[in-house]
């Protein structure tokens, strides 16, 4: 009986990292959304809220933080917690590029699902509004 409880309450919490087929084409559009800026008020405004995101998010430390790079610590052993690395990258002429990373090092993938938190930071940082 211990062990069948073990399982359940493995199975249970790995639930959370499964991203469920309905929502899989809607989070996947959103992921794939580049989050592009003007030089200036536009980039400040959205790396603003690439910061905002991360420091709401991240169950790590930031460890590096400057105009152009957000670096939480690495996630730790076994856990399901995603590490973050948000960067600002030059484009063409005055456009910038946000680019989103992050990893787990839990072997059953990260909780929430790395997907699930690339289309809820795209949303935020391009300050999409949810569908009526």
């Amino acid at each position: 009986m211990k062990y069948l409880c073990s399982l359940l309450l493995l199975f249970v919490s790995a639930c959370d990292m499964i991203v469920p087929p309905w929502q899989l084409y809607a989070l996947y559009r959103t992921a794939r959304r580049p989050v592009v800026c003007a030089a200036g008020e536009d980039c400040k405004d959205k790396w603003a809220r690439a910061t905002e995101w991360v420091k709401t998010n991240a169950k790590y430390p930031i460890v590096m933080y400057t105009d152009r790079l957000i670096k939480t610590a690495d996630s730790v052993s076994a856990s399901p917690d995603a590490a973050f690395t948000i960067s600002l990258v030059p484009a063409e002429g005055n456009i910038y590029t946000v680019h989103f990373d992050a990893d787990c090092s839990d072997i059953f993938g990260c909780s929430p699902p790395l997907l699930k938190l690339k289309a809820d930071f795209i949303h935020y940082v391009l300050d999409i509004q949810p569908r009526q």
